[in-house]
């Protein structure tokens, strides 16, 4: 989600300007900023772009086909319900049904299994062979008995700071195109190749 620009401050303060009853073109002009940007902060919607096409702004996600905005995550959710009980000062079953949340996704506690001795493991073949990449040590810990898949230990390589990058190829001298014995290249250089 792209982070807005303005402050809540700036935007109570844009809306608190329009209440009394001015005109919303006005307001945009003394603001410096335009209708769309006022309708997309007042999280109404631009009412001109209704009429066109019937949808919200033409071109965009709501045509037919068109790409469905993304649902939040669990996490992302558990904030928001936090945030409207602060806010609003709804009560948390309410909450909940505002971002369609079940009470015990809301209350589930992951317990992550402990992961030290695989940690260890994974840095010490990072260590003793500094080439071999997350896939490499995942085989390495395969054969050595581990059962964690690859997303874990692709997660503990990444957390662990052991991302191999290779360094860029030296800059190779550059070849004397080949001539033939009067000086000059053919069309076929293999041809160049063999008469020297």
């Amino acid at each position: 989600m792209k982070k807005s620009r303005f402050t809540e401050e700036q935007v109570a303060y844009v809306l608190k300007q329009v209440e009394p009853g001015i005109a919303v073109g006005e307001v945009c002009r003394k603001m410096g900023i335009a209708e769309a940007t006022f309708y997309a902060i007042a999280g109404r919607g631009k009412p001109q772009a209704q009429a066109v096409g019937g949808r919200p702004e033409p071109g965009q996600g709501d045509a037919a086909g068109g790409r469905h905005k993304e649902a939040l995550r669990l996490a992302q959710k558990r904030v928001w319900v936090g945030r409207l009980q602060e806010r609003i000062g709804s009560s948390e079953r309410r909450a909940l049904r505002i971002v369609s949340m079940s009470r015990s996704a809301f209350s589930y506690t992951p317990n992550a299994r402990e992961s030290s001795a695989i940690r260890r493991r994974t840095h010490e073949i990072a260590q003793a062979r500094i080439h071999y990449g997350c896939e490499r040590v995942l085989v390495i810990l395969r054969r050595a008995g581990w059962r964690d898949n690859h997303r874990r230990v692709h997660r503990i390589y990444r957390e662990g700071g052991l991302v191999f990058t290779a360094l860029p190829a030296a800059p190779q001298p550059e070849q004397p195109s080949p001539a033939t014995a009067h000086g000059h290249s053919t069309r076929y250089p293999v041809e160049d190749g063999l008469r020297q």
